[in-house]
């Protein structure tokens, strides 16, 4: 029979690994942490061999699935859940018949294994498994995969199929490729199954190449639009507006000593504030600045108010 039952993932063994607390706010944190481990409810089904299961009794819909060291099973997932974790099956069939609340599924090390999805999965998190296929009832069902390590992988979603897996990359266009640890997200992009290597920014925020390449573009767009908009702005006279950003050309340089009080007026001496920097990192420049941006913004309101006033006046002269 199987085996179900209600589990913390954090016994207290493993609780005592979490970090030790620096202060008053911390230990409440941990302790916060601890009794939302203890309350989470799992259905779990682990070390079944040869067995047809189907799991529509003994869990609430926010439980957590784990699947987990199943061989050569059938398992029917029936009822709601929060969440499915799939570990170290080997030659399964699993079937996500029901609704999932966070649409999030944990797949890893698993074998030989058939996922069958049948209600809509925004993530899809493969990692490290071999000959295993993952099939999408409907194209509805499916948002996104994230996969890592994986051999021999098979993706249908509906009448579409992809093949993918670390034996697949191109070693040439993946020069530094780690087998195990990078990712891989897959999409469609125009009505295309797209995969693509998942790289990282300066500042860590995961993302594509093509994602990366389009953002620098419309970003330079935008700036350009941005410059044109202001030459516009000081051509047209409005005032306040030239006079705030020309006094960014009349700052007169003084010569100030390292330990002289600083001449932005922060207060601070000049060697600890702005020495080193450019005229327009100062912080009398980053004020004017802001200020010409103010006058920009309250221009551009005032265009929309006129144009408000107008398109009004004329919807009136229509009725």
């Amino acid at each position: 029979k199987a085996c179900f039952c209600l589990f913390s993932f954090h016994t207290p063994q493993s609780m005592s690994n979490l970090p030790k607390a620096a202060d008053e706010e911390t230990i409440k944190a941990n302790e916060s942490l601890r009794q939302h481990q203890k309350k989470q409810e799992t259905k779990l089904v682990a070390q079944e061999s040869g067995e047809k299961l189907a799991l529509n009794t003994g869990y609430t819909r926010k439980a957590t699935v784990y699947l987990k060291q199943n061989t050569n099973c059938e398992i029917n997932v029936d009822k709601p859940c929060t969440k499915v974790m799939i570990e170290s099956c080997n030659g399964c069939t699993i079937r996500l018949n029901a609704a999932i609340n966070t649409e999030v599924v944990e797949f890893w090390n698993c074998e030989n294994t058939t996922l069958e999805i049948k209600t809509k999965v925004k993530t899809l998190q493969a990692d490290l498994c071999k000959n295993v296929t993952v099939e999408f009832a409907e194209k509805s069902y499916f948002s996104q995969i994230i996969w890592a390590g994986m051999e021999n992988y098979t993706i249908l979603i509906g009448s579409d199929k992809l093949e993918t897996g670390i034996e697949t990359i191109d070693r040439e266009e993946v020069p530094d490729f780690k087998e195990r640890f990078d990712q891989f997200i897959i999409r469609y992009v125009k009505g295309k199954l797209l995969q693509e290597l998942v790289v990282r920014l300066k500042n860590g925020f995961p993302t594509t190449e093509r994602e990366a390449a389009a953002f620098d573009e419309q970003k330079e767009k935008n700036d350009r639009l941005y410059e044109a908009h202001v030459r516009k702005m000081l051509s047209s006279g409005v005032a306040g507006i030239g006079e705030k950003l020309e006094k960014l050309n009349k700052t007169e340089v003084k010569k100030v000593g390292r330990n002289d009080a600083c001449t932005c007026g922060s207060g601070k001496k000049y060697k600890k504030c702005c020495e080193g920097k450019s005229i327009l990192e100062t912080e009398e420049a980053k004020k004017q600045i802001a200020e010409a941006k103010e006058a920009i913004e309250a221009a551009d309101a005032e265009e929309k108010k006129k144009t408000d006033e107008i398109q009004k006046l004329a919807n009136e002269v229509t009725k």
